[in-house]
């Protein structure tokens, strides 16, 4: 998915996805039309399905369950979800999110490998606690919406 559907999928509380399956703001072809084939080639799918794709949004934290693109495991594993629930839904990791986006340094290409990395690294809600992050220290444009939006909710 990409767009719209892709910042809705951040809403659910179990995502499915096949190794194939891309989930992001834009699709490659876009990316490589504005940005330039230096930045992504779109006919490149392994180097696609290593940016974007299930395995990557898994090692990532964006997915929740990755399945082989058959019918049958992926309604199994959708009655697994319903039978045993699901784990922590990741609108309650935000200051982990803003940690993993604090250390992301954009002047610099990150590669699928250092991303997961990051990723892993990112720091837990107790230490962003103490460090101010996800406090009222925070006043970003989409935190203060985050904040009026949850009536400041932990």
């Amino acid at each position: 998915s990409f767009g719209g559907m892709s910042i809705n999928s951040g809403l659910l509380s179990s995502i499915i996805a096949t190794k194939e399956g891309r989930i992001g703001l834009n699709g490659p072809e876009v990316v490589e039309l504005e940005a330039g084939i230096e930045e992504v080639d779109s006919k490149d799918r392994q180097g696609i399905w290593g940016m974007i794709g299930g395995e990557q949004r898994l090692a990532m934290g964006l997915i929740d369950h990755l399945v082989d693109d058959d019918v049958d495991k992926i309604k199994d594993c959708i009655h697994g979800v319903y039978k045993n629930g699901v784990g922590q839904p990741r609108s309650t990791q935000v200051e982990r999110y803003l940690s993993f986006l604090q250390s992301v340094s954009v002047e610099e290409k990150v590669y699928p490998i250092q991303a997961r990395k990051l990723w892993k690294d990112s720091s837990t809600k107790e230490e962003l606690s103490e460090s101010g992050v996800g406090s009222n220290q925070l006043l970003t444009r989409g935190a203060r919406w985050f904040k009026q939006l949850t009536g400041g909710a932990e």
